[in-house]
């Protein structure tokens, strides 16, 4: 309420002394008054405002924060209610492209270029799927010089084949193709067509350094059970071979038996004055 005066205090007029302390009482009375009700609305205001900051719902109008109010980076992921953002709320390309995903994904045949698996992306568990597939894994492939030996062969397969092309640097027309299991020299490699044991199977001949220029020699070698500690290992080749163009070739199977039972674990291969710089062989484990 405002202050009023209790006298009307005219000029020239005598004042008591009575009256004008009655004045001034009444005066500090107001202000007092005043000074209580701004403490007190103060006060009010104060928790008011601390209710406001603290409510637990934005106590503003709906639809009063506009998107100019709201921080950039302000509404996160865990903020959004599932299945709040529908498809009209996003990019079309972005729509396009997780479509495009979904079918490459779904392709019954990988859409990737030819080649582009390398057994690097395979999972281990892929990698041993394709060695049980019952198909060939290839395990060397080696240009050969002098006494080649393929070691630490894989224990993880039945039987081994290796294909061969050579030709021997002998200054004659042919020479002949040694095979050695386990780098073991005794005797006890027996061919199929003698009864005299040798130190290594001499299954075949190969065309040397007199023969026709280019002309090479093609092996089939194959191994059964070579893991099987149980049986002797037996050896089979298969041939074609042709030195000159003027005389007849040879193609034929022949082989033996290594008379003993370890693991075949590697396997040597040698000619007289070693092979020429293209002779290879590869070697192939099969389930």
């Amino acid at each position: 309420m405002p202050v009023e005066r209790l006298y009307n205090f005219k000029p020239g007029t005598t004042i008591r002394s009575a009256e004008a302390n009655a004045e001034f009482n009444n005066l500090v009375s107001g202000i007092n008054t005043l000074e209580k009700t701004v403490d007190s609305n103060k006060t009010a205001s104060n928790n008011a405002l601390n209710a406001h900051k603290t409510a637990a719902t934005l106590d503003h109008p709906d639809g009063s924060v506009s998107s100019a109010k709201i921080a950039n980076g302000a509404v996160t992921t865990t903020k959004l209610a599932n299945g709040s953002v529908t498809a009209n709320k996003l990019d079309p390309a972005l729509i396009a492209s997780d479509i495009s995903l979904n079918q490459h994904r779904l392709n019954s045949t990988l859409d990737h270029p030819d080649g582009s698996v390398t057994i690097e992306k395979l999972a281990p568990s892929a990698i041993e799927t394709l060695k049980n597939s019952g198909g060939m894994v290839k395990i060397a492939d080696v240009l050969m010089s002098g006494v080649t030996t393929i070691n630490n062969i894989p224990q993880t397969y039945r039987h081994l084949k290796a294909f061969v092309v050579a030709r021997s640097l002998l200054a004659a027309m042919d020479a002949i193709f040694y095979i050695r299991l386990n780098s073991d020299t005794t005797n006890e490699y027996w061919l199929y067509s003698s009864t005299t044991p040798s130190n290594s199977f001499d299954l075949a001949r190969i065309p040397a350094a007199n023969a026709d220029a280019g002309f090479y020699s093609t092996l089939e070698l194959f191994i059964g059970d070579y893991t099987n500690t149980n049986i002797a290992k037996s050896v089979q080749i298969f041939q074609i071979s042709k030195g000159q163009k003027a005389v007849a070739g040879t193609a034929f199977i022949s082989g033996g038996t290594f008379n003993k039972t370890n693991p075949v674990t590697s396997i040597s291969f040698h000619t007289s004055s070693g092979f020429t710089s293209d002779s290879r062989v590869v070697l192939y484990g099969i389930k």
